[in-house]
């Protein structure tokens, strides 16, 4: 979306330069609107790219660290409700399914975060305002 108005406005600042030459010889407005798109969507690619690296770094820590806790609270979420006739009590496997859900949720977001940076970088258009996202992060599958 940032090329085609990158590209419409180019057009219409090269359209106003000609039609400002061609009519009085004034090539002020096409300048000033040249200038100000190129501003725009220089702050869109540096804001973009800015972001992007902070979820790609958000996306790395969930992928070394939190998977591992997800991974132990199913653990421990199987052997409680296993454990169930041997005097769990029924509030630890609730607190733990809270926990579970609560994992779901954010693995969730990380899927979504990691499938929307891939597939804005195999876009010959968005590639260069979005961090590469490292071929070690892969797709976290819900249960076992």
């Amino acid at each position: 979306m940032l090329a085609a108005i990158f590209v419409i406005g180019l057009v219409c600042g090269i359209a106003l330069l000609v039609l400002g030459r061609i009519r009085d010889g004034d090539e002020f407005w096409g300048g000033i609107l040249l200038t100000v798109i190129f501003a725009i969507c220089m702050l869109v690619w540096v804001i973009e790219y800015s972001v992007s690296c902070a979820t790609v770094a958000d996306l790395e820590t969930f992928w070394r660290v939190e998977r591992y806790n997800y991974e132990d609270a199913i653990e421990s979420y199987e052997k409680g409700a296993n454990w169930l006739s041997e005097e769990t009590k029924i509030y630890d496997l609730v607190g733990m399914a809270k926990v579970l859900s609560d994992f779901t949720e954010k693995i969730e977001y990380y899927n979504q975060e990691l499938s929307r940076l891939r597939s804005f970088n195999n876009n010959i258009w968005l590639d260069p305002m979005y961090k590469d996202v490292p071929e070690d992060l892969e797709y976290i599958r819900l249960g076992r």
